[in-house]
């Protein structure tokens, strides 16, 4: 069982580098910084409650993929849930994932009807 949101997301970044052909994105928005700088990064754009991973490669239902990773009992915050609600009127498929294997089960799901090479 994986102990943590940071583990989890390592392993699932490093399944998708040695098993997927998938374009994804981390935003860091969890590190620490001063006031200032933090006010800084706000003027520049960056935006509180980003999901952990982004997939801008579609399916035939929608345009990308959005993943949030949760430890129980850890739940989203307000910021987060926002954000996939956004990206929901955005076209995009969101999920709060609980687990290592969930996460992949959702990524292996979500691009079965397309093009997407999977490893094992």
């Amino acid at each position: 069982m994986i102990g943590n949101e940071d583990v989890m997301q390592m392993l699932t970044v490093n399944w998708l580098r040695q098993c997927t052909d998938l374009p994804f994105w981390h935003t860091a928005n969890e590190r620490q910084t001063s006031a200032q700088h933090g006010l800084k990064l706000k003027k520049m754009g960056v935006l509180s409650g980003v999901s952990d991973l982004i997939f801008p490669r579609g399916n035939s239902t929608f345009k990308g993929l959005v993943l949030e990773l949760k430890v129980k009992p850890n739940k989203p915050t307000k910021s987060q849930i926002q954000f996939q609600e956004m990206m929901i009127e955005e076209g995009y498929a969101c999920f709060i994932c609980y687990s290592y294997d969930e996460a992949i089960q959702v990524i292996k799901a979500f691009y079965s009807s397309t093009d997407t090479k999977f490893k094992e």
